[in-house]
């Protein structure tokens, strides 16, 4: 690899590192820099790869319209230099956008063929990055089952490479099937666990979806100004970082727990307004 290449690389993982701590606009301009690079030089892979880093990025943005876009840019230029393993995190990427746009069985889709070529390749993960995902799809069809199973599958794998932060949004993940079945003990639980990771690693966007996940259960037992508390907090940190839909998260619930209904009062719900065809259907809300 020339020098060229060497510095593109670098730029791009500083690109996913700014991307990990929530500084969004940082990452996009470490890794449209790197794209540069890669593109003078012809590297087919490294502009995927940066396409790829990019759309995940601007789904921490929740600028999912163009998120989808650039996965799939990414996904065919992964394909044509029959890169199978970028093919399939690219797929795990689309499967995570569509389900934030409320495209729930084409999100299980997208997990599904990655979580199959990730098997073929024997990339462990890959293969509990799509479990993960699999298992977020089936709870957002409310088929928690199947959510179980699956989650099950991506904890034991993640436990056994050592990767902390995927397993604690696993941990979120399965807290949030015992919010929906009003298990408050064991969403307690999980949720907890996950917090405390994400407090570790100083993941800003984990700690968020711990604390809205908090004041749901604090206001599903009663506990209303707590549950406040937990909730102005997400939407604070929601707002330094400028993630559009944490925020909007964050307003649907307390609306919903201070009696204004289910969102903006008639107005167009902020999930519209970031093109996401979501509906907030009151506590517990089966969060994407």
């Amino acid at each position: 690899v020339g020098k060229k290449l060497t510095d593109a690389n670098w730029m791009a993982g500083i690109g996913l590192s700014l991307r990990a701590i929530g500084m969004w606009k940082e990452a996009i301009r470490f890794i449209a820099g790197a794209r540069k690079t890669y593109e003078r030089e012809k590297d087919k892979r490294g502009i995927a790869f940066s396409l790829w880093a990019e759309a995940g990025a601007l789904r921490v943005a929740g600028d999912i319209a163009r998120a989808i876009k650039k996965f799939n840019e990414s996904k065919s230029i992964f394909s044509s230099a029959k890169d199978t393993s970028g093919v399939a995190y690219s797929l795990c990427g689309l499967g995570g956008t569509h389900r934030i746009a409320g495209k729930f069985k084409e999100s299980l889709n997208y997990y599904k063929q990655a979580n199959e070529t990730f098997r073929n390749l024997k990339d462990k993960f890959g293969i509990a990055y799509s479990h993960c995902g699999i298992g977020n799809a089936y709870r957002m069809l409310c088929n928690y089952k199947d959510a179980l199973r699956h989650f099950e599958k991506a904890t034991s794998l993640y436990e056994e490479i050592g990767d902390v932060v995927s397993y604690s949004y696993t941990l979120w993940s399965l807290a949030n099937v015992y919010k929906m079945k009003r298990d408050s003990v064991n969403a307690r639980l999980y949720v907890k666990g996950a917090l405390k990771n994400f407090k570790k690693t100083k993941d800003p966007r984990g700690i968020i979806y711990c604390d809205l996940t908090l004041g749901e259960i604090e206001f599903m037992e009663g506990r209303n100004s707590l549950a406040e508390k937990r909730l102005y907090s997400a939407m604070h940190n929601a707002g330094r970082h400028n993630f559009k839909l944490e925020k909007c998260h964050s307003q649907m619930l307390l609306n919903h727990m201070q009696g204004q209904g289910s969102g903006d009062n008639g107005r167009v719900s902020c999930y519209k307004r970031l093109g996401i065809n979501l509906d907030f259907t009151g506590i517990p809300f089966n969060m994407p």
